[in-house]
């Protein structure tokens, strides 16, 4: 978005007759509110641009700002930066077993698989379940294809249904 602005402004300067640099130049400095000076006598019609620039620059400049505070703030980042590594253990798999729900049965399942050597994914829809999981993990309903594929399904060997409900297993087990 603050390139979209910059651009832009940059555009609009050109228009008013500057030279690309001094068009660049008049915008990041309009934008980042430095301010120094307008680099010629501008008419009317610039200065409204340049208040044009300046408002839509600041916001879009303290929205971006906002956001990026919130993702630190909420944990975002680290959700974010953990998702990924999770998806990248789960494309080094091949001939795992996806367990799907991490209930009693399900943590039974996984770990007996882990106990004699196989490389588990545990799919299960509660996020906070999944928390102190030992194995990679994906948050998300087991009876859609999207989350089936996030979990390796295409390289994996075998998936377990231990979901709590008959339908949602067999549906798994038949989408699978």
């Amino acid at each position: 978005m603050v390139l979209a602005v910059t651009v832009i402004g940059t555009i609009g300067y050109l228009l008013f007759g500057m030279s690309f640099t001094d068009a660049v130049y008049q915008t990041v400095t309009t934008v980042t509110t430095v301010g120094f000076r307008e680099l010629e006598e501008f008419t009317v019609l610039e200065q409204w641009f340049t208040i044009f620039i300046i408002v839509v620059g600041v916001s879009t400049v303290l929205y971006t700002f906002t956001l990026a505070v919130q993702v630190v703030v909420d944990g975002q980042l680290r959700d974010f930066v953990g998702r990924r590594f999770m998806d990248r253990e789960i494309n080094k798999l091949s001939g795992h077993t996806i367990v799907c729900g991490w209930g009693r049965v399900g943590r039974a399942v996984a770990e007996d698989l882990a106990d004699a050597g196989h490389a588990v994914v545990v799919v299960d829809l509660d996020p906070d379940r999944l928390q102190d999981v030992p194995f990679p993990t994906v948050v998300g309903d087991a009876t859609l294809d999207s989350t089936l594929r996030s979990a390796g399904l295409e390289r994996a060997g075998a998936l377990i249904a231990a979901l709590e409900g008959d339908a949602e297993n067999l549906f798994v087990t038949l989408s699978a």
